[in-house]
């Protein structure tokens, strides 16, 4: 069976199956979403046509004035343009070749030895889906032992070095991810280590691969200080839609994983969200759903409860998938419209000891998605916790049916999704179906997706704080104020600037550059 095939099975429930993955959509639990009920004709119109621009190539990023080409990733056939087809299947032949001589050792460091750790640098959309699949698919083992650094927190980046051991270092091998090639977190970690293998007597160009976009400020850096290799991304790829590119790709191939049935799983989820019915179109029906909750309830909070540990950052998934490309504000001749959802979730049954009793019993401003996989594996899943054959599976799934149940007792909205298996392809299938329902979802909020202006705001922001302390820094090894006077210091800053000041003459007495007194530096704020 390579199509799927679709089964209504009765009022509330649907099922799309192919040979290599089911999903059942349940709505059973819903307070308010009826699968008869017809589907605007005019909407589903509208969101077909929103598809077919975007796998055409044109510029649905208008504010970018780029296209949004993150389908063309699993089916490099349907992009616009030779190069670009050529270009996707080229990174994959390219990403699994260089796997491929890392894992043989033909690439080795500079003692000749092979590579023993991945240390994966990104931020946002270059690490969460990384994350997301090696927790969810990490027991099929790895051939690199695979660190994440995604913030630039010198508590992280010393806690991996503890890990690895300084002797180890010079087996550590880094992807370093960044489209732009310019962000400042990514920079940081990796300034950082070549001085740390500088000490060492190592170049760490020989340790280090960059997943950037070419021309890029970090692609002409590796070219320069000839680091192993560079791999592409596009500016028609959002850092939140780029898991299944080479971000994603080559280090989850570095660690052996099956970056094709990823691939596949998302290509054939693609091809069932391109059908034009909504009884037939998992994204549309899912979509439908959200608008119900979100239009006619006004209920902005999505609560993610997978029962399932190895999805336990699928909800942090979503967050940057859907907040990122939903929170946004539209002007109006009646003025500005706010739209968004805030995504909550952690995985059940944790969270029955957690927030579940708020669920139950506090404010009903929420709806909640509930994702259950019936297949495990291990010797664990045949063994009995209580007589009559009840194991620990069938405790995890009653915990998830029963909650459902007691949160619709109590007039409490969800839906779930069940899947058959967690493998690559229903992993790339779930990852495909939600990026999917974010364009759907867009054309009912009349939005741009793709685009993320506010984020550039904060940076811009961090970036004037990170002058004062640039000025600051200055005038403190000029002056050296002893004692520290800061009445003399303030002549320096603008009032408003008084109080971050504060904050970083904070952080400058906790690492002991400076010997001040707490009521000499709360003079700032007086």
């Amino acid at each position: 069976m390579k199509n799927w095939k679709i089964a209504k099975l009765n009022k509330d429930l649907v099922r799309f199956q192919h040979e290599r993955a089911v999903f059942t959509l349940d709505f059973r639990h819903s307070q308010n979403f009826n699968l008869d009920v017809p589907a605007d004709a005019a909407f589903c119109r509208d969101v077909m046509k929103a598809i077919e621009d975007t796998e055409n190539g044109v510029h649905v990023n208008v504010s970018e004035d780029r296209m949004a080409g993150h389908f063309w990733l699993r089916r490099p056939q349907l992009a616009p343009e030779e190069s670009i087809r050529t270009g996707i299947a080229q990174a994959i032949v390219d990403c699994k070749a260089f796997s491929k001589r890392i894992h043989s050792g033909e690439i080795a460091n500079e003692a000749g030895e092979g590579f023993q750790y991945l240390a994966a640098i990104g931020i946002g959309g270059s690490q969460l889906g990384f994350q997301f699949i090696i927790r969810a698919l990490g027991d099929e083992g790895f051939k690199l032992k695979p660190f994440t650094l995604d913030n630039t927190d010198p508590d992280t980046v010393d806690s991996m070095i503890r890990e690895i051991g300084q002797r180890n270092l010079d087996k550590v091998l880094f992807v370093v991810a960044s489209k732009s090639g310019g962000t400042t977190e990514i920079r940081n970690i990796y300034t950082i280590f070549e001085e740390i293998y500088k000490a060492k007597g190592l170049r760490f160009g020989r340790h280090a691969v960059a997943v950037t976009m070419e021309g890029s400020k970090l692609y002409d850096y590796a070219k320069t200080h000839e680091w192993l290799d560079t791999f592409p991304v596009w500016d028609w790829v959002g850092g939140r839609f780029s898991v299944l590119s080479p971000v994603g790709l080559l280090p989850l191939a570095l660690l052996g994983l099956d970056i094709d049935s990823l691939l596949e799983g998302a290509g054939a989820m693609d091809v069932l969200t391109r059908n034009p019915s909504q009884e037939e179109n998992p994204a549309l029906l899912l979509t439908r759903y959200l608008i119900t909750q979100t239009g006619n309830e006004g209920k902005h909070h999505m609560v993610v409860l997978p029962y399932k540990d190895k999805l336990d950052l699928w909800g942090k998934y979503l967050q940057q998938l859907f907040m990122e490309s939903l929170g946004k504000t539209r002007e109006t001749g009646e003025g500005p419209v706010h739209s968004g959802l805030s995504i909550f979730g952690n995985k059940g049954t944790t969270d029955q000891h957690s927030y579940v009793q708020q669920l139950l019993a506090g404010y009903n401003d929420f709806f909640a998605l509930f994702f259950s996989v019936l297949r495990e594996k291990g010797q664990v899943r045949e063994m009995d916790v209580e007589e009559g054959s009840i194991t620990m599976g069938d405790f995890l799934l009653a915990f998830c049916h029963g909650t459902m149940s007691a949160m619709a007792a109590r007039g409490r909205e969800s839906m779930l999704i069940t899947m058959d298996r967690l493998d690559a392809f229903s992993l790339g299938a779930l990852i495909a179906l939600f990026e999917r329902i974010v364009g759907c979802y867009a054309v009912y909020a009349g939005l741009n997706p793709y685009d993320q202006p506010q984020v550039e705001e904060g940076k811009k922001s961090a970036g004037n704080i990170i002058q004062i302390r640039r000025k600051l820094n200055a005038l403190l090894a000029e002056y050296r104020f002893k004692p520290f006077d800061t009445e003399e210091l303030k002549k320096h800053f603008d009032p408003a600037d008084y109080a971050i000041l504060y904050y970083q003459l904070l952080h400058l007495r906790e690492k002991g550059w400076i010997n001040a007194d707490l009521e000499e530096l709360d003079k700032l704020l007086r």
